[in-house]
């Protein structure tokens, strides 16, 4: 399967790239510097000429203090990125995963 990395530049980034490049799929591996999320446009170019069948989305603003001194620019990215990440997924039929820390989700609530 085609796999398209956001956030591929991060720890977590690098070692999901390895991972799925373990299991044979082909990663489109995407750093910062490859794709900033929060220009709607250019993730919805690149997410259409690429059609993957997933994107995991691994771009986040992850500095806890640094988000709450920077709250608009953190919410940026872990917010409206995340949604123009998935909507242009949603444009290929691709499915999208993403991760999240115990700081945001810390398991007591859901499924």
């Amino acid at each position: 399967m085609k796999i398209v990395v956001t956030g591929a530049g991060g720890m977590l980034g690098q070692d999901v790239v390895r991972v799925a490049e373990d299991m044979r799929h082909h990663v489109i591996a995407l750093t910062r510097d490859d794709l900033d999320v929060t220009d709607p446009a250019r993730v919805d170019r690149l997410i259409i000429r690429e059609n993957p069948g997933a994107v995991i989305n691994l771009s986040a603003w992850t500095d806890v203090d640094g988000a709450e001194e920077s709250e608009k620019d953190a919410s940026l990215v872990n917010a409206q990125g995340a949604g123009f990440v998935a909507g242009a997924a949603e444009k290929v039929g691709a499915k999208v995963r993403y991760v999240s820390t115990d700081y945001v989700f810390d398991g007591t609530n859901g499924p």
